[in-house]
């Protein structure tokens, strides 16, 4: 599945919309049978470190865990960088997934 994604992470509420928008991907990937997630992010604004660890938590709960393959393009160089946290409490909550600034190696890596 590739998702693409745009706008400003700006306001209240980031964790509660990074959350709805993970309902929909697990319901997509139940009813396709699908496994690997490719999302292009090209949104503006800061990830909290609270915000990342909701996120993950929630994530690592969804039904098709443990099945998921995740590969996360962040555009922007700050989000990136915090998606880098991200990536590391994914990890330790095993997550398979990995984050990149560059779409190309997001691809391969994820076989998409």
């Amino acid at each position: 599945m590739f998702i693409h994604t745009s706008g400003n992470r700006g306001g209240e509420k980031v964790d509660e919309h990074a959350i709805a928008m993970w309902k929909e991907i697990e319901a997509e990937c139940q009813k396709h049978a699908l496994h690997k997630v490719m999302i292009v992010s090209d949104v503006e604004g800061r990830l909290s470190p609270s915000d990342s660890s909701k996120v993950v938590d929630f994530l690592s709960k969804l039904d098709i865990q443990p099945h998921l393959k995740l590969s996360m393009v962040d555009l922007s160089f700050g989000s990136y960088l915090d998606n880098l946290l991200s990536e590391k409490i994914a990890y330790e909550k095993g997550v398979i997934g990995k984050v990149f600034h560059d779409e190309a190696k997001g691809r391969e890596w994820i076989g998409l």
